[in-house]
């Protein structure tokens, strides 16, 4: 489906779960180059791609979000911070179950300038956040 095998997994590891993923010219701007949520689906212009986990980013705005809202999701879909928040923890967790380096989903290109901070803290938070909800069982 695409050039670059990570592109390649993460579109079948994403199709498997009920995203689906579609490589496509993108000629408006987007939130992120190369990558458009449109109504649900993710359209990819290889070309125009920073990173394969950039990818990821926005598959987890639309894994992360109620069914009956996805089908209208289109391009600029993060409305406050509780969804970026959950958006970059499920690109986390599948980038983790993918096998993948964490590097590429929190590069340099990446959040604000926040990406290396992120890439520091985030397997802190994660084993952090397994105690915390661990006692809500």
């Amino acid at each position: 489906m695409f050039d670059n095998p990570i592109n390649s997994k993460i579109a079948e590891f994403l199709t498997g779960i009920g995203i689906g993923v579609v490589p496509g010219e993108i000629a408006e701007q987007t939130v992120l180059p190369g990558i458009l949520v449109d109504h649900g689906t993710l359209r990819i212009d290889e070309a125009k791609l920073v990173s394969p986990g950039d990818i990821l980013h926005e598959a987890g705005h639309l894994a992360v979000a109620p069914a009956e809202k996805r089908g209208r999701l289109y391009n600029d879909v993060s409305k406050n911070a509780g969804d970026e928040l959950a958006a970059i923890a499920w690109s986390w967790a599948a980038t983790l179950h993918l096998g993948l380096d964490p590097a590429l989903l929190f590069h340099p290109h990446g959040y604000k300038g926040a990406a290396a901070s992120l890439l520091e803290n985030s397997p802190k938070a994660a084993i952090s956040g397994c105690r915390c909800c661990s006692g809500w069982d």
